[in-house]
C-alpha cells in the first residue's frame, strides 16, 4: 500500500494526462469518507458551464468494474437527454431528471464564476449533494463526441478571452519547460 501511495505522489499527473495546468499543483493525499448510493458506486453528474452559464450535465452512472452496465448521457438544462455520446461509452437511455438538478445547476454556476469554462462535477449520494471535482480539462480534451457536431456546439459556447496570449503562454510554458517547483515533502513512513 505505501508503494502504491508514494508512485502517485512521484507521478506528475499534469504531464501524464497532457493537463499541463496541474503540473504546479503540490500533490498531497486525501483521504475522504466512502460514498454510495442506494449501497452502489454514487451518482455523478458532470455540469458543463461557459462563462457563467450551465449549458449542458453528463450524468455518469454505474461506472465501476462492469463495463456493460455502465450509464453516460447527456443532457440539456431542461432535462432533455442530448443524442450525444462519446466513442468509448455506449449511448444509454434516458434517466430520471434528479431531485437535486436545479440545485447543482446553481451551485455549478457559481462556482464556475465568470470563467470562459469550467466543468462542476456533482456525487450524489442517497439525495444528498457533494461537491466532486472543479477543472477545466474534461477527459484532458482527448476524446471525441458522436456526432461530430457537437463539438462545434462546445466551441461555440466558449468564449476564448485574449487567445493570442492563451495561446503564446501555453507555447512557452509547455516547450520551455516553465512551471512552479513541486514542493518535495516526502510522504511519510508508514
Amino acid at each position: 500500500m505505501c508503494a502504491q501511495l508514494r508512485e502517485w505522489l512521484a507521478t506528475d499527473f499534469g504531464t501524464w494526462c497532457c493537463e499541463p495546468g496541474y503540473s504546479a499543483v503540490p500533490r498531497r493525499l486525501l483521504v475522504e469518507p466512502l460514498l454510495t448510493h442506494q449501497s452502489g458506486f454514487p451518482l455523478e453528474y458532470k455540469f458543463f458551464v461557459f462563462d457563467g452559464v450551465a449549458r449542458t450535465v453528463m450524468l455518469r452512472a454505474n461506472y465501476g468494474d462492469r463495463p456493460h452496465e455502465r450509464i453516460q448521457a447527456y443532457y440539456d438544462m431542461q432535462w432533455r437527454q442530448l443524442p450525444v455520446r462519446t466513442s468509448d461509452m455506449p449511448y444509454s437511455s434516458p434517466a430520471s431528471r434528479p431531485p437535486e438538478f436545479d440545485a447543482m445547476r446553481v451551485m455549478a454556476e457559481r462556482l464556475a464564476g465568470r470563467r470562459d469554462h469550467m466543468r462542476v462535477d456533482f456525487l450524489v449520494s442517497d439525495g444528498r449533494v457533494f461537491v466532486g471535482e472543479l477543472t477545466g480539462y474534461h477527459r484532458s480534451g482527448l476524446f471525441c463526441f458522436q456526432p461530430d457536431a457537437q463539438d462545434f456546439v462546445f466551441g461555440e459556447w466558449w468564449p476564448l478571452r485574449r487567445p493570442m496570449l492563451r495561446a503564446f503562454l501555453t507555447i512557452i510554458a509547455c516547450d520551455w519547460g516553465i512551471k512552479k517547483p513541486m514542493d518535495d515533502t516526502p510522504f511519510p513512513s508508514c
